[in-house]
């Protein structure tokens, strides 16, 4: 197996270096189920905020994302966390990070998750932090 970094899933999507894109182009249609590629939570994180600079929007995304998680050659990090996450953030929109971070912490069995972030208490059910 190997790991597969941000910037790898962005020339795959986005295909704006045509050098790379064919590079990653090769390198996806070498994996197989026997042969995976793992792609950790916080690249999908990431990957949702350098996708958002690219002008992709919640339905490229999100399809983007069920892209990997059907595919039998790519093994993903918090599978059911991201399924959760991606669901919601199908319905509601808000920072797909948020909702990630915040369904991640669920799974792993946490009561709450706590922030500061005002927006991440409205759109992803995390709590504020208050004194």
């Amino acid at each position: 197996m190997i790991g597969l970094d941000t910037n790898i899933l962005v020339r795959f999507l986005v295909q704006d270096d045509a050098a790379q894109a064919s590079q990653v182009d090769a390198l996806m249609q070498s994996l197989s189920p026997d042969s995976p590629a793992f792609v950790s939570s916080a690249v999908l994180a990431e990957l949702a905020w350098v996708l958002r600079r690219y002008g992709i929007d919640k339905a490229q995304f999100s399809d983007f994302l069920n892209q990997l998680l059907n595919s039998p050659e790519i093994v993903i990090e918090n599978e059911a966390a991201l399924r959760q996450a991606l669901s919601r953030f199908a319905l509601d929109g808000g920072d797909f990070a948020d909702r990630l971070i915040e369904r991640i912490c669920s799974v792993a069995g946490c009561s709450r998750t706590l922030t500061f972030d005002v927006k991440a208490v409205k759109a992803s059910g995390m709590e504020l932090l208050e004194s």
